[in-house]
Parts: C-alpha cells; sequence; structure tokens
C-alpha cells in the first residue's frame, strides 16, 4: 500500500477542523483561564497579541496543518499495525508526545507550571484520538501497483 497523499491532506483538514472545534471548547471551558493567569502578569501584550485576527488566524492555519501532519502519521503507521484503532491510537500518542515536549520546554523557563502543561497534554492527547479517528474514517491507502500489474498493462519499459 502507498501512501495517498491526496487523501492525507483532506483527512488532515478534516482532523485539523474538528481539532480546532476541541481547543476552542476546552480553552473556553477551563485552558483561557490558566493562560492568561499565567501570561497577563509577565507580558499583557501578548496575550493582546493571541487574541488579535491576526493571532487567531495562525493559530487555525497551524493546526490544521498539524491536523495533515498528524495524518501522515496515522498513514505512515497503519500498513504497520494493519487496523485502524491501534494506527489511531499510536499516532495520537506519538504525536501528543512531541507536543508534550514542546510545551515543556515552556514548563522549563517558568511561563507555566507542570500542572498546566499536564493538563494541556492530557487534553491535547485526547483531542488527538478524536481528531485523528475522525480523520481515519475518510482516509484509504491507494493499492500498490505491483510489478506484474505494469507489465501487463504494457507500461514497462
Amino acid at each position: 500500500m502507498s501512501i495517498s497523499v491526496r487523501r492525507v491532506v483532506l483527512s488532515g483538514l478534516i482532523a485539523g477542523l474538528i481539532e480546532n472545534v476541541l481547543k476552542i471548547i476546552e480553552g473556553e471551558l477551563y485552558l483561557n483561564s490558566l493562560l492568561r493567569q499565567a501570561v497577563e502578569p509577565v507580558n499583557p501584550a501578548w496575550m493582546a497579541n493571541v487574541t488579535s485576527a491576526p493571532g487567531m488566524v495562525a493559530f487555525v492555519v497551524i493546526t490544521m496543518l498539524l491536523g495533515i501532519f498528524h495524518m501522515f502519521i496515522y498513514a505512515a503507521m497503519l500498513p504497520r499495525f494493519n487496523t485502524r484503532p491501534a494506527a489511531v491510537a499510536s499516532a495520537a500518542l506519538a504525536t501528543g508526545i512531541v507536543e508534550f515536549l514542546n510545551w515543556g520546554i515552556v514548563a522549563l523557563i517558568g511561563i507555566f507550571t507542570w500542572w498546566h502543561i499536564c493538563v494541556e497534554g492530557t487534553l491535547t492527547i485526547g483531542n488527538m484520538l478524536i481528531s485523528i479517528y475522525a480523520g481515519s474514517m475518510i482516509y484509504k491507502d491507494e493499492p500498490a501497483v505491483s510489478a506484474r500489474a505494469v507489465e501487463s498493462a504494457g507500461l514497462a519499459n
């Protein structure tokens, strides 16, 4: 089986859209208050930049690109695990760990507490499980073309 780039992009955009919606919901319910509490005393202008129109557009675009990246990881893992649930879980865990480590750097320099990072990491892995699962319902591998099929079609040199 070969990875279909078109299908990765399409399913990644769906996964990114779902992840955007989930991040907005979790932000409004819980994370925005933690973010404001941690950032506003240090740099109020940064918080204004995050909530501005360009900041929101960047958030949406980056999350959509991450959705495509998540689905590429899923597509790469699918042949290895050979079942959709195992590939979804492993892709969510792999990409969640990368994002968690990225946030860990932020914790090490003291902007956020480790509690905040652990909450964000847990919610992120949950979001990724849901969004990658939704994207996996759209993504299907393209069948690999065998040498015999190429030969019989008269496409061989």
